[in-house]
């Protein structure tokens, strides 16, 4: 890979500290998909259509990470799922 990921142990003795970089050996998936209310058939002004749809689409999300996981041992099983909903369809 290009570059790896690390992250800081910070160890404080009194007024002193010292970071040690450890390198991580897995990543978890992370998978961020945007939804826009306007490109779907639900209506927005109704709540349990849209916690339906998105209960849907996080579905979907996780099936798609389950496709890129099944290859890979040492990842972690369980992604991170970002999904950002757009409003702004002049509701």
């Amino acid at each position: 890979p290009l570059f790896r990921s690390h992250v800081a142990l910070v160890e404080i003795r009194d007024r002193e500290f010292r970071f040690t970089k450890l390198p991580l050996e897995t990543v978890r998936l992370f998978l961020f998909e945007t939804i826009k209310l306007k490109d779907s058939n639900v209506n927005p002004n109704r709540e349990d259509k849209v916690e339906a749809y998105m209960t849907e689409k996080v579905g979907e999300i996780i099936e798609k990470a389950k496709e890129q996981l099944r290859d890979k041992d040492r990842c972690p099983r369980l992604p991170l799922v970002r999904l950002r909903v757009d409003y702004s369809g002049g509701y």
